[in-house]
């Protein structure tokens, strides 16, 4: 049984000037078959959880304690499934936030939460401002939209793009 993860917004006109988004500061893949046995990860249809394969110097994640062949299983409630999730949850949060970022590490392949203070990137969207992110997060945004009588769109996410 595949699990399809959700993710919602509510749409609001924005001028076209670049905004700002969150930033760990990592690029991440989907674990291989082996990685997910090795590591032990999690399933629910899908692998939980993305590999760290590379770091920006000085980035939010390094300064964290996060590393190569590290795998990020959660940023805050968020169970991350995809790297669509990580950004989807980066649009959604501030820049400055600080979160905590469940990982499972290499080598000891222990879970660990550490803090991560999250830094700064420009946003590849325009007139979008991203809410929500995830299906732990659907019932606050249609009540949200609800209360606002403004509309969300749910969009279906779970594979690498």
């Amino acid at each position: 049984m595949m699990r399809l993860l959700f993710f919602a917004t509510i749409l609001l006109p924005q001028d076209s000037s670049p905004r700002k988004e969150a930033s760990l500061g990592v690029e991440t893949r989907a674990p291989t078959k082996a990685e997910a046995k090795e590591y032990d990860l999690p399933r629910a249809g899908k692998v939980q959880g993305q590999m760290v394969e590379s770091l920006e110097a000085g980035s939010p994640a390094e300064k964290a304690g996060i590393g190569k062949g590290d795998v990020i299983l959660k940023l805050n409630e968020n169970k991350i499934y995809s790297r669509d999730a990580i950004e989807d949850f980066l649009r959604v949060t501030k820049p400055g936030t600080e979160v905590k970022a469940l990982v499972k590490r290499a080598k000891t392949y222990k879970e660990e939460e550490v803090a991560v203070k999250l830094g700064e990137r420009a946003s590849k969207d325009k007139g979008i401002v991203w809410q929500y992110a995830s299906l732990e997060q659907l019932e606050a945004a249609l009540a949200r939209a609800k209360k606002e009588e403004k509309f969300v769109l749910v969009g279906i996410s779970g594979a690498e793009t």
